[in-house]
C-alpha cells in the first residue's frame, strides 16, 4: 500500500458473555491515529491500545485493539484512520454475531395430574447480519447441544436424577433450534419447580465460529387450579336465586361450566333458563359465575346436600379442572299448605315463621258468644291444635289441623226411661214391696206393688235415705242379684 487499512475480519461469532478483540491494521508514511466505533449509533467506542511497526520502506504500520471483555448484543463496529488530524478514513465494518437463548422461557404451566414442557431456543445458523444467513460458505449450520437441570435445594442436577422428567427432543426450524423436555405426572408438591437449560456451542475456527456456554435463567413452574368454588352465602329454600362462583388460577382463559351428576346442571333442582355464564380476569386469576333458581330442594335427595362441580377445561395439552361446592337447600314451608280434618266452616289458621326454617300452624276457633261455645276435635296422628312444617321434609305434623266444632246450649228436652224385665221374677224387685208376683209380661200386675203407679213412683224416687228403690238403686239391685236376666236401659234425650 502506499496509505492503506483492514480490519482482520468481517463477521464473527461469539458466545453471550465471551471476550471479543477487535483489530484495526493501517499503513502510511507515519503513524495513524484509530479510533473505533459501533455501527448501530455512531458512538465511539474508547476502549482502545495502539501500536506502531516500521514495515521497511518508509511504510509505519498501526495496529489498534478494541477489546470488549463480555458481549452481549450483536453489532457491527468500524474504525476511523487519520494522519496528522487529516480527514479520517473509514475501514469495513466488522460484524459481532452473538450465540444465544432466544425468547427464553421463564415460567411453564401445569395442572396435576397432567404433564408440562420446558422449552430452550437457541440460535442455529451464521448470520451476515441481523436477518441474513452467511451465502459465502456452505455450511451454516450453528446447532448448539442443550441440556437440562433442575434445581434441588441449591444445587442444579442433571434431570436424568429425576423420575418427573421424560425425556428431551429438539428440532431446528429457520434460523432457531427448539429443545424441549416433558415433565409428568406433576403433583402439588411441584409447584415452584424450577428447571433451566445448558446450550453449548463448538468452536470451528475456519467459520470464525468461537464456542462456548450459555444457562437459560430458571423456568419456574406453575400450576393451574381452582382456587374455590362457591354458592351464594346463607341458607337457601326453593324458589331462592343463587350464584355460583369458580375462581381459577392459569395462563389462559379455561372454558368453564357448572354440573352436578351428568354435563350440566339437573334442571330438576337448579333452573337457568335465560341466564348466561360470565367471566372476568385479572391477571392470572380467571373467574366464572352462573346464576340458577333452587327447584326442589336438594335435602328431598340427600341430608347432607348435593355436589355442584365447576369444570375448567384448559386445553388439550393442560387438561381439566375440577371442583365442587356442597348446596344443601330446604323446603320453603311458608310455599306448603295445610288442610284441616273433617269441616272448617267455624276454623281459620294462625301460621308462624319460627325464623329457623319452621313454621308452625295454630287452629282459630271463633270467640264464645252468649248462644255458642266452640272446642277443637283433635284425632291423634290425623290432627291437632297446632301442626309444625320442617324445612328438612317440607311436611306438616300432624298432617292436618284439627276443625272447630260449634254448640248451642239446651233450653228444653224429654226424658224418659223404659224398664223391660223379660221372664217372672223369683224376688222382689225392692225389699219395701208389699208381696204378691204378677206376670209382668202378660200386662199390668194387680199387686199393688207392680201397678204402674206404684212402678212409677218407686223407680223415680230419689228422696234421700231411700237405697234400694228408685232407677239407680233398682237397676244395681237387678244386676247384682240375677245378672241371668236381661235389663235394657233406654234414653231418649232430644237435646
Amino acid at each position: 500500500y502506499d496509505m492503506g487499512y483492514y480490519m482482520d475480519y468481517n463477521v464473527r461469532y461469539y458466545v453471550l458473555g465471551s471476550g471479543v478483540t477487535f483489530s484495526c491494521v493501517v499503513s502510511g508514511g507515519s503513524a495513524a491515529d484509530l479510533k473505533f466505533y459501533k455501527l448501530s449509533d455512531g458512538e465511539q467506542v474508547e476502549t482502545v491500545t495502539l501500536a506502531t511497526k516500521d514495515v521497511g520502506n518508509g511504510v509505519i504500520e498501526t495496529t489498534g485493539k478494541l477489546a470488549l471483555a463480555v458481549v452481549s448484543t450483536a453489532d457491527s463496529y468500524y474504525c476511523n484512520a487519520s494522519w496528522n488530524g487529516g480527514i479520517p478514513i473509514k475501514s469495513n465494518d466488522a460484524y459481532l454475531y452473538i450465540l444465544d437463548i432466544v425468547q427464553p422461557q421463564t415460567v411453564a404451566w401445569g395442572a396435576v395430574g397432567y404433564a408440562t414442557q420446558f422449552t430452550c431456543k437457541t440460535h442455529s445458523k451464521l448470520m451476515q447480519n441481523e436477518s441474513s444467513i452467511r451465502s459465502d460458505i456452505k455450511n451454516t449450520n450453528a446447532v448448539a447441544t442443550a441440556i437440562w437441570q433442575f434445581k434441588d435445594g441449591n444445587e442444579w442436577k442433571d434431570v436424568s436424577q429425576n423420575d418427573l422428567f421424560l425425556g428431551a427432543s429438539s428440532t431446528t426450524f429457520g434460523t432457531t433450534q427448539t429443545s424441549k423436555i416433558r415433565a409428568a405426572p406433576l403433583l402439588a408438591s411441584h409447584k415452584g419447580l424450577q428447571v433451566r437449560c445448558v446450550a453449548t456451542w463448538e468452536s470451528d475456527a475456519s467459520r470464525q465460529l468461537y464456542g462456548g456456554t450459555v444457562e437459560s435463567s430458571a423456568i419456574s413452574l406453575n400450576l393451574s387450579y381452582i382456587k374455590s368454588v362457591s354458592v351464594s352465602a346463607g341458607e337457601h329454600v326453593s324458589g331462592d336465586t343463587v350464584t355460583f362462583t369458580c375462581i381459577t388460577y392459569a395462563n389462559s382463559q379455561p372454558t368453564f361450566s357448572f354440573y352436578t351428576f351428568g354435563k350440566s346442571l339437573d334442571s330438576n333442582k337448579f333452573k337457568t333458563d335465560g341466564k348466561t355464564m360470565k367471566t372476568s380476569k385479572d391477571g392470572d386469576e380467571y373467574r366464572a359465575t352462573l346464576e340458577a333458581e333452587l327447584v326442589t330442594p336438594t335435602v328431598a335427595v340427600s341430608s347432607t346436600g348435593i355436589e355442584v362441580y365447576c369444570k375448567a377445561f384448559l386445553g388439550m395439552a393442560m387438561g381439566t379442572l375440577t371442583k365442587s361446592v356442597n348446596v344443601k337447600s330446604y323446603f320453603n314451608c311458608a310455599n306448603i299448605e295445610i288442610g284441616f280434618q273433617g269441616k272448617n266452616e267455624y276454623t281459620t289458621n294462625n301460621i308462624v315463621d319460627n325464623k329457623n326454617g319452621t313454621h308452625t300452624a295454630q287452629t282459630v276457633c271463633p270467640a264464645d258468644s252468649t248462644d255458642s261455645r266452640y272446642h277443637i276435635i283433635e284425632s291423634v296422628g290425623v290432627s291437632g291444635k297446632t301442626s309444625t312444617c320442617s324445612k328438612e321434609t317440607g311436611l306438616w305434623i300432624p298432617p292436618r289441623l284439627a276443625s272447630c266444632v260449634k254448640q248451642r246450649p239446651i233450653t228444653s228436652g224429654v226424658h224418659q226411661d223404659v224398664y223391660f224385665l223379660k221372664d217372672k221374677l223369683s224376688f222382689s224387685v225392692c225389699v219395701s214391696d208389699p208381696g204378691g208376683f204378677g206376670d209382668f209380661d202378660s200386662g199390668p200386675s194387680t199387686t199393688p206393688g207392680f201397678t204402674t203407679s206404684a212402678m212409677n213412683s218407686k223407680l223415680r224416687t230419689s228422696l234421700e235415705g231411700e237405697t234400694k228403690c228408685g232407677a239407680k238403686n233398682s237397676i244395681k239391685c237387678l244386676i247384682e242379684k240375677r245378672k241371668k236376666y236381661r235389663l235394657r236401659l233406654c234414653v231418649d234425650t232430644t237435646a
